[in-house]
């Protein structure tokens, strides 16, 4: 349910709500190993990150998606 509650915040431009879920999310998946599912959830935290001006934590999280950790 995170994730969709993350998409629609982040339609709202709701983009703190949108990354606390994203987080849970990734949370989630990184328990269960689900390595494609880590880099979806990476990505929408790297868009929100970088929408709401953070360049350093999307770079972060732009890494994972791509698969650089």
């Amino acid at each position: 349910m995170d994730h969709l509650r993350a998409a629609s915040a982040e339609r709202k431009g709701m983009y703190h709500v949108a990354v606390s879920c994203y987080l849970a999310c990734l949370e989630q998946v990184e328990a269960l190993g689900d390595h494609r599912a880590r880099r979806y959830f990476a990505g929408r935290l790297a868009h929100c990150y970088r929408v709401m001006g953070f360049e350093e934590k999307a770079r972060r999280y732009e890494a994972i998606a791509l698969g650089a950790y």
